[in-house]
């Protein structure tokens, strides 16, 4: 219940008896002297007389009372300052039953706090739609992952931790500060708008935010990310069933594994042709950069290198492509990892591996 309109009518209806109170005059109207009559010329038969001219004497005005003047001065007075002390208490009332006083109606909290939790509670609501429309096939009926395509979201590290007391730990029993609530919500909405790639057959979670060409905006991200840590997942099939929509998900085929040299050159035709040439007598765009169009037989090029493959390491150029400073300090080739996935970098090493 919404009590701010009933606060406000009956602030209203106080100042409005206060002003007929104080301000409307009741005094009985002053009774106006009586008009002289009018005085008429007589003249004798036969006289030639101009036309007359009726005309009366206008009172004279009486001087103002001086009490009354006084009066009224204090009423204006009285008025003025019951004005100002209704803005001020007007003012002051709202003030407080939005950010003090408890109000009954609200079983204890202000109606600050009540109007932040109809708020969210309209945005979980909004972030349910959303998921049971685009997230419902990935991740399942009550967000547990069991499609076998996207991961769990209905778990409790995910929920909102407001009880995370001074003990330092939550309802689950697990370490908790304050913090733990914004480091969650951002790597949810860290998730949602950019995505997060994995290599096949593994599901890759697609880029819904706007600013990575999906198809949410701002505020639709962050409804679902309320939705997943304050909403019930119950009502995801509430919603499927309220919109005629199917109460199984239908999950999207399974990614097929792409051939690894192929996944290799598409790799290094958009990445590391920025300095390499792959292309036999031809300069790379970074003088720095040796050319790699028979790497797999004159390769490799530095010492260091060369000894970590006479030492019989197998792994010798996934660990040169995967962390190359680590080998040789001071090199011009940047460190992959991080970058490029581990299997990235394993098609990439497949694909050199071809260059003979």
């Amino acid at each position: 219940m919404d009590v701010t309109p009933l606060v406000f009518l009956v602030v209203a209806l106080v100042a409005a008896s206060v002003f007929l109170l104080l301000f409307v005059h009741t005094d009985e109207p002053r009774s106006e002297a009586p008009r002289p009559a009018l005085i008429t010329q007589h003249y004798a038969p036969g006289d030639t007389v101009e036309q007359p001219t009726p005309y009366y004497a206008a009172p004279v005005p009486e001087s103002p009372d001086p009490l009354e003047v006084s009066a009224n001065t204090d009423k204006k007075a009285l008025l003025a300052i019951a004005l100002v002390f209704g803005l001020f208490a007007m003012m002051g009332a709202y003030y407080t039953l939005q950010t003090g006083i408890p109000i009954r109606a609200y079983a204890g909290t202000t109606m600050l706090d009540s109007s932040k939790q109809k708020q969210l509670d309209v945005s979980v609501e909004h972030g349910a739609e959303t998921y049971a429309s685009l997230c419902f096939d990935c991740h399942g009926k009550r967000g547990q992952g069991d499609v076998g395509v996207g991961l769990p979201l209905n778990r409790p590290d995910n929920k909102y931790r407001a009880s995370c007391t001074a003990t330092g730990q939550n309802d689950n029993g697990k370490t908790c500060k304050q913090s733990d609530d914004d480091a969650i919500r951002k790597f949810l909405t860290d998730t949602i708008t950019r995505g997060r790639a994995f290599a096949a057959p593994r599901y890759s979670m697609p880029a819904w935010g706007r600013s990575e060409s999906g198809q949410l905006n701002e505020e639709q991200v962050n409804q679902v990310v309320n939705f997943i840590m304050y909403g019930n997942w119950d009502r995801i099939l509430q919603i499927r069933e309220e919109q005629s929509l199917a109460l199984e998900p239908n999950p999207p085929p399974t990614p097929k594994v792409p051939d690894p040299v192929t996944a290799g050159q598409q790799i290094a035709s958009t990445t590391c042709i920025a300095c390499h040439s792959f292309t036999p007598g031809t300069a790379s765009a970074n003088p720095l950069a040796p050319n790699l169009g028979h790497y797999a037989t004159e390769g490799p090029f530095n010492d260091p290198l060369k000894a970590l493959k006479a030492s019989g390491d197998a792994a010798w150029l996934t660990k040169w492509v995967t962390n190359a400073p680590a080998i040789k300090p001071g090199t011009a080739m940047p460190k992959w990892e991080g970058v490029l996935t581990a299997d990235q970098i394993s098609w990439v090493v497949a694909y050199l591996q071809t260059l003979k």
